[in-house]
């Protein structure tokens, strides 16, 4: 897969992205994650928008994206004292598997979009 160049549009759900023939992120050693959406995964656990997910993750697959990174959001996943449900992010986990991608997942205890920076 080759490397790309990836521009994004603010206030838009897209982006477009590149593809650069030559050069890919193994042949230089360099590996490239791109960080998911915060809202990802819906504050009942799903996936949001798993469609429109797969579509953007295809064209990643298609840039040569090496992975992605993805914030793993403590409150979602634990709803009721010591009751786990990583249900949605194992299903995302899924796709990264289906692609060949490694995954970052951040363990982020804070409430989304209150530690910007």
């Amino acid at each position: 897969a080759a490397a790309a160049a990836a521009r994004w549009a603010p206030g838009k759900e897209c982006f477009t992205l590149t593809r650069r023939a030559e050069a890919t992120s193994k042949s230089v050693g360099v590996k490239t994650f791109v960080m998911l959406p915060l809202d990802v995964i819906t504050s009942e656990g799903e996936i949001n928008n798993s469609t429109a997910l797969d579509e953007m993750l295809d064209k990643l697959q298609w840039a040569g994206v090496d992975g992605f990174m993805v914030d793993v959001w403590w409150g979602l996943t634990e709803r009721q004292p010591q009751v786990y449900d990583f249900g949605g992010y194992r299903q995302l986990f899924e796709k990264a598997r289906a692609r060949g991608w490694q995954v970052q997942a951040v363990a982020s205890f804070h409430q989304c979009g209150g530690n910007y920076g």
